[in-house]
């Protein structure tokens, strides 16, 4: 994991990440707002809420958690491994 995390951050990864979150809503978004039918704008915002809430959640969830692993000094003892495990998945 934490190979994985510092091979991620670079140039090209957050956009490759978050851009295709935020497009799919967007032409949705431009569709729903031409027509501008009240069910269609709650669809919209729909998108839009769910979009930006799963980039909130990641943010705000799992990235801390991706830290306090990251700073775990590595190779720990099965016991050790075990005892953070246990801690981890009590936080989630």
């Amino acid at each position: 994991m934490q190979a994985m995390n510092a091979s991620v951050r670079n140039v090209v990864f957050a956009p490759a990440f978050f851009l295709p979150r935020l497009w799919s809503c967007w032409p949705v978004t431009c569709l729903h707002l031409a027509v501008a039918t009240a069910a269609l704008r709650c669809f919209t915002m729909a998108g839009l809420v769910y979009g930006f809430g799963g980039m909130a959640l990641t943010m705000a969830i799992n990235v801390p958690l991706n830290h306090a692993l990251a700073l775990i000094e590595t190779p720990l003892a099965p016991a050790q491994a075990s005892g953070v495990q246990s801690a981890y998945s009590e936080t989630r």
